[in-house]
C-alpha cells in the first residue's frame, strides 16, 4: 500500500523517522477472554483502535466527546492516554454498560464516575416509572450484570430480558 513518510516525537522530544501505511491492519479483534474488553454490543471496537485514533487527535489533558457512547470504549481509550471525557448516550442499558465498563477496565476511576441523568433515589426512580415505563424497565434491567434486554417492549408476554446461567460443576 501507499506508505507516508510521518515524524513522531516521542517523550524526550527525539524525532524519528516512521512509515506509517493508509490503512491499519496491526490491530487485534476484542478479545472474548473473561476479564477483557468483549461486551455484548455487536458494533463494538477494540479499544487499542481508539487510542490510535484519540492519540492521532487530541493531546494529553484534552476533553474527549462521545455523543454515540454505545459501552464506553471510547472513554475508556482516553482515560487510558490521559484524555478527559464525556460519554453521552439515550438508553439506561448503554449508560450503565458503559459504567460496568469503566469499573472493569479503570477500576482506580469507580468512585469518580458522574453520571447526570438518570435516578439516584427511590423517589427518582418512581418519577421515572410514572413518567416513561420503558424507560424504567431499561433502568432496572441496566442494573443486573449480564442481563440482555429484550428488544421487544410492547406485548413481549411481560419479559424485560434474559439472563444465562451456567450450569455444570
Amino acid at each position: 500500500g501507499n506508505k507516508k513518510v510521518t515524524y513522531y516525537e516521542d517523550a524526550k522530544g527525539v524525532y524519528t523517522l516512521v512509515n506509517r501505511r493508509d490503512w491499519w491492519d496491526d490491530i487485534g479483534m476484542i478479545s472474548t477472554a473473561p476479564g477483557g474488553e468483549r461486551t455484548t454490543y455487536p458494533t463494538q471496537k477494540p479499544v487499542a483502535l481508539y487510542k490510535r485514533i484519540i492519540e492521532a487527535s487530541s493531546n494529553k489533558g484534552a476533553v474527549v466527546l462521545d455523543p454515540f457512547a454505545g459501552c464506553g470504549t471510547t472513554a475508556i481509550a482516553a482515560e487510558q492516554l490521559g484524555r478527559q471525557w464525556i460519554g453521552i448516550d439515550l438508553t439506561y442499558l448503554a449508560i450503565g454498560a458503559v459504567k460496568l465498563q469503566i469499573e472493569k477496565l479503570c477500576p482506580q476511576i469507580r468512585d469518580e464516575i458522574i453520571v447526570i441523568g438518570t435516578p439516584e433515589d427511590a423517589n427518582q426512580a418512581l418519577e421515572l416509572a410514572r413518567s416513561d415505563h420503558v424507560g424504567f424497565e431499561a433502568w432496572c434491567v441496566s442494573h443486573v450484570l449480564q442481563f440482555q434486554s429484550n428488544a421487544k417492549k410492547v406485548a413481549d408476554g411481560g419479559i424485560d430480558g434474559r439472563m444465562k446461567f451456567p450450569v455444570g460443576n
